[in-house]
């Protein structure tokens, strides 16, 4: 009888457990996560510089790779929004394998001269 008891417990703990930890899972990865504004691409294609040091975020698929240099690469970005393809620049530095096709949501900075610098990207 106690053994019966003990393995119906342990039957709803796990699951319970399971959903748990994937809820807090979630709120802390967006928590961890900063809130930026959606990357204005109709504003950026018509004055770059006037967003200059702003930081936006993006939710694309990488298209391309376009260039290789010693600091890092230059990929075009289609975005979940139906803009043209843009081109980022990702830092080196990130430690980054980038797959084409693959999803991202990428926190960019409108960096000096209009360039997009990512900041960081996550797969999803």
């Amino acid at each position: 009888m106690k053994s019966k008891n003990i393995s119906i417990f342990v039957a709803v703990l796990v699951p319970m457990a399971a959903v748990v930890a994937s809820l807090a899972y979630v709120y802390f990865d967006k928590a961890m996560t900063p809130s930026r504004d959606p990357f204005p691409y109709s504003s950026y294609i018509q004055s770059p510089k006037g967003l200059e040091g702003n930081t936006y975020t993006v939710l694309a698929s990488v298209d391309a790779q376009l260039a290789k240099t010693d600091s890092g690469r230059v990929v075009s970005l289609r975005d979940n929004m139906g803009n043209p393809k843009f081109a980022v620049f990702i830092p080196d530095s990130l430690g980054l394998n980038v797959s084409a096709n693959q999803k991202y949501r990428l926190n960019i900075r409108v960096s000096k001269g209009g360039s997009l610098q990512v900041e960081s990207m996550k797969k999803f």
